[in-house]
């Protein structure tokens, strides 16, 4: 009878959970300001925490069926001090989402002009700096920790003093699919990584790396180097406790 009892309670238990941890006010407000009645209904973007809109004057799209909470702002999925942080928020461009996505707390996504597109299971951590004039592109199922920063943009322009010459300040960064991009890294205009690439900590990288080497590499340093090949990230949690056991 108890057993029984406890599962029909456990739903309205976990629904109180939920409501407790969302910022339902700025869920609506963004679903409602984003998309169309038929897709806001359903909310597929949930806010947890605080959310700091500076504009909204671009397009939010998301591809593919849309679902309840697919796209997760302001969840706190690595347990950093600044996940606690409202996101920030500027959207002049557009963003796209490829399915769904976690933002963690204290990021900022700022989409001046052209596009950002963040595939299919893309997750951010908290403090990371997501800027665009240009384009970005995000792979499926690649994971960006915690205070990287990813500009497509030198922001402002810089010139030689002697020829006068004044280059371009920015353009396009391509990750690929299933990359693992570490904390602190910072990611410059014009980087290409190629899929299933792996970034050590505090790595600099300013240059098309499909050049220099293929999938399944490790880059570090400042400029990032390939110091390693034939590598892969285990994403597997249930391997991954394994693995911790045996070593």
């Amino acid at each position: 009878m108890k057993k029984l009892f406890k599962k029909k309670l456990r739903p309205f238990y976990r629904f109180s959970k939920f409501i407790l941890k969302v910022n339902l006010l700025k869920t609506m407000y963004i679903n409602f300001k984003t998309q169309s009645f038929k897709n806001a209904i359903k909310l597929p973007i949930v806010v947890y925490g605080k959310l700091s809109i500076y504009s909204l004057r671009g397009s939010i799209i998301i591809d593919g069926p849309i679902t309840t909470g697919m796209i997760q702002l302001g969840k706190d999925i690595d347990h950093n001090p600044i996940s606690f942080c409202p996101i920030k928020l500027t959207v002049d461009g557009t963003l796209r989402f490829k399915g769904h996505a976690v933002i963690s707390g204290g990021s900022t996504i700022t989409v001046w002009e052209g596009e950002v597109e963040l595939g299919k299971f893309v997750s951010i951590g908290s403090g990371v700096q997501l800027k665009s004039v240009s384009a970005i592109w995000v792979g499926e199922y690649s994971r960006i920790v915690a205070l990287c920063t990813i500009m497509d943009t030198n922001v402002h322009y810089v010139k030689n003093i002697l020829s006068g010459e004044i280059s371009r300040s920015f353009s396009p960064i391509k990750i690929g699919n299933n990359c693992w991009i570490n904390q602190g890294t910072v990611v410059a205009k014009g980087t290409v990584i190629p899929d299933y690439c792996i970034t050590a900590r505090n790595s600099f990288l300013n240059k098309n790396y499909s050049n220099l080497c293929s999938s399944h590499s490790l880059l570090a340093g400042t400029p990032a180097k390939v110091i390693a090949t034939n590598t892969q990230r285990i994403f597997d949690f249930e391997k991954e406790t394994q693995l911790n056991i045996f070593f």
